[in-house]
């Protein structure tokens, strides 16, 4: 699968160094795990209902939320259209657009 990021935290994710001091080590770690796990799936729908890794779960407004620690998600966006399961089976880039704890009626976003 093609993984896209939004102009605003490119920067980040090229570059291993300035995401650790962003984001801290730990979750720099669990992050790239992500990111490499969403390369070799060969879709979208593979990676939510097979692999599974970071509890990925759907948002509301058509985003996906995939967990990096307790608090912090990675927040992607699927690029498609229809987000039902046989759609996710054609879904074969996603964008990444924010780093954020979103929990407690609050959104703190870390990246960007």
């Amino acid at each position: 699968m093609e993984v896209q990021y939004t102009e605003k935290i490119k920067k980040y994710f090229i570059d291993k160094r300035k995401l650790e001091i962003i984001i801290g080590k730990d979750m720099a770690v669990k992050t790239k795990a992500i990111i490499n796990f969403l390369l070799l799936s060969e879709n979208f729908y593979e990676y939510c209902y097979v692999l599974r890794y970071g509890k990925p779960h759907h948002l509301s407004g058509g985003c996906f939320a995939i967990c990096i620690n307790q608090n912090y998600r990675l927040i992607i966006e699927p690029q498609i259209n229809n987000l039902d399961s046989n759609h996710l089976k054609e879904c074969t880039c996603i964008i990444i657009k924010e780093v954020a704890d979103y929990h407690g009626g609050k959104i703190n976003r870390i990246i960007p």
